[in-house]
């Protein structure tokens, strides 16, 4: 019976993987919101409620802080290492040279936050709480917010230039009447 529920949840799975990757597309389609931040906000957001689930039980019910943390971190090690799956699955060409260069920025700010994990082990104390808060805990959701707020303001800008780009493209393509007469009745009314 269990593997039944284990097969049923892995095809639950996959149909939502492929569902969510659709929606996200449309979503970032119909918003103008750059499929970069949509990725990095709305699918990684949904993806990773397992975990939290996981992890708020593990603490607060079982009192299991290692499986916690150990499923969290162990996710962000795994997550990475699709990256190669994804690498042989796509072909041809390279994952990486057909990604946009903003990724960078979101490794970046999860090295960051890797490396306020270890150093809030190696540093943090009992001792050194806000309340029962952990300092380090409110770095990390303020480098999160620092992060989001930098891709938006990255993906933003590159939004608008890509608008401007295409705009500039249409105007060299094809003939100059049809611009034309849609910009007469502007001038006119």
């Amino acid at each position: 019976m269990v593997w039944i529920e284990l097969f049923l949840c892995a095809v639950t799975i996959l149909v939502a993987g492929i569902k969510l990757s659709k929606y996200g597309d449309e979503i970032a389609d119909r918003t103008g919101i750059a499929k970069t931040w949509i990725g990095l906000i709305l699918l990684a957001t949904v993806t990773s409620l397992p975990e939290l689930i996981s992890g708020v039980s593990a603490v607060t019910l079982n009192n299991l802080p290692n499986l916690a943390v150990g499923g969290v971190l162990g996710s962000c090690l795994f997550n990475l290492v699709i990256l190669a799956f994804l690498d042989w699955a796509a072909r041809g060409v390279p994952l990486s040279s057909r990604i946009h260069h903003s990724h960078v920025l979101t490794g970046g700010f999860g090295i960051i936050l890797l490396a306020l994990v270890c150093t809030s082990k190696l540093f943090g104390s009992e001792h050194n709480t806000i309340g029962w808060v952990d300092p380090f805990s409110i770095a990390y959701i303020a480098v999160y917010l620092l992060a989001m707020r930098t891709l938006f303001q990255f993906e933003s800008k590159r939004s608008l230039e890509l608008i401007s780009a295409t705009t500039a493209a249409e105007m060299t393509k094809g003939s100059l009447a049809r611009p034309c007469l849609e910009f007469l009745p502007e001038v006119v009314f």
